[in-house]
C-alpha cells in the first residue's frame, strides 16, 4: 500500500511538473510574440522614380507603400530615403529636401535631411491613421540637388527603408528594398532623323510634313527651335506654353525640310528678342 500511494504521488508530481512546462512555453511564446510585435510593419512597395534630368533640381517617386499589420501600436515610421546612388554619379545633394505631396492614410510630420555614417538620407515622419493597416504615398518629390555635373546613367535605384522605434535613428533602418531601375538623362533634346507625316499638326491638311519632338520639359513659356546642318540654319519652329509642358505632350513642328541631321532648341520666351531667326 506504501509503495502504491508512493507512486501515485510520482504520477501526480510529474503531471504537475508537466504542466507547469508548458505553462512556461506558452508564456515564453507569448513574451516573444510581444518583443516582435514590430514586425507587423514592413514595406510592401519601395517607389518608382523618374527620370532624372542633367540641369533639372528636382525628381518625383510614385507608388510607396507601407503595411501596418498592428496599426493600433504604431505612433509614427520614418521614412529614409539613401542617396548614396545620384551621388556617386556627381549630383550634389548638400540642399536636397523631400516632400510628400500624395498621401492616404497618413500624414506627414516632419522632412529632413540627414548625414549619418558617410551616408546621406532623406528621411519624412508619418503619423499613422489608427484605423489604417496600410500607408500609400502616391508622390514624393526630391527637390533642391544639383544635376550640372552628372553623368549619365542607367539603372539606377534608391534604398529606402524605414524605422518605427522611438529614436528613428539611421542605423535601426530596417526592411529595406530598392526602387525600381531609374536613369540620369542628357539635359538636351533628342529628335529623331526620320521626319514624321503626321494629322495632327494643325493645318488645313492632315498629311502636312513635321518633325515630332517627344519628352520636353520647362517651366516656363518657351519657342522650340529646328535646326540643320553646322550652321543650325532654323527650318521651324513653334511655341510651346507651361501647360504643354505639364501634359507631357508630344510637339510636331512643321518644316519644308524633311528628314536629314537635325537637331532642337528649346529657348525661354523671355530671353528672345523680336528678331525673325534664320539661324540659331
Amino acid at each position: 500500500m506504501i509503495r502504491t500511494r508512493s507512486l501515485r504521488w510520482v504520477s501526480v508530481g510529474i503531471v504537475a511538473c508537466l504542466v507547469i512546462v508548458t505553462v512556461a512555453l506558452l508564456l515564453g511564446a507569448n513574451t516573444v510574440t510581444a518583443q516582435n510585435s514590430d514586425q507587423g510593419v514592413y514595406l510592401n512597395k519601395s517607389g518608382s522614380p523618374d527620370s532624372l534630368r542633367v540641369g533639372k533640381s528636382s525628381q518625383n517617386i510614385s507608388n510607396i507603400s507601407i503595411i501596418l499589420n498592428q496599426a493600433d501600436s504604431v505612433q509614427s515610421i520614418k521614412l529614409f530615403v539613401n542617396l548614396t546612388s545620384v551621388k556617386s554619379k556627381g549630383v550634389r545633394t548638400s540642399s536636397a529636401s523631400i516632400s510628400i505631396n500624395s498621401i492616404q492614410n497618413g500624414s506627414v510630420t516632419n522632412t529632413s535631411y540627414l548625414n549619418s555614417d558617410n551616408k546621406s538620407f532623406l528621411t519624412a515622419t508619418i503619423r499613422p491613421n489608427k484605423t489604417a493597416h496600410s500607408i500609400q504615398i502616391d508622390s514624393a518629390q526630391i527637390s533642391g540637388i544639383a544635376t550640372n555635373n552628372a553623368s549619365k546613367s542607367e539603372k539606377l535605384t534608391y534604398s529606402v527603408g524605414f524605422t518605427n522605434s522611438s529614436t528613428h535613428s539611421s542605423r535601426e533602418i530596417r526592411n529595406v528594398s530598392n526602387t525600381s531601375p531609374f536613369k540620369i538623362i542628357d539635359g538636351t533634346i533628342n529628335v529623331p532623323d526620320q521626319a514624321t507625316g503626321s494629322p495632327q499638326l494643325h493645318r488645313n491638311t492632315p498629311t502636312t510634313i513635321g518633325i515630332t519632338v517627344d519628352n520636353l520639359s520647362g517651366n516656363t513659356n518657351s519657342t522650340l527651335f529646328i535646326t540643320r546642318d553646322d550652321e543650325n540654319e532654323v527650318i521651324g519652329q513653334r511655341g510651346v506654353s507651361i501647360n504643354t509642358f505639364n501634359q507631357k505632350e508630344s510637339i510636331s513642328v512643321d518644316t519644308a525640310h524633311p528628314g536629314g541631321d537635325v537637331k532642337a532648341f528649346l529657348v525661354a520666351n523671355s530671353t528672345l528678342g523680336d528678331s525673325d531667326y534664320s539661324t540659331l
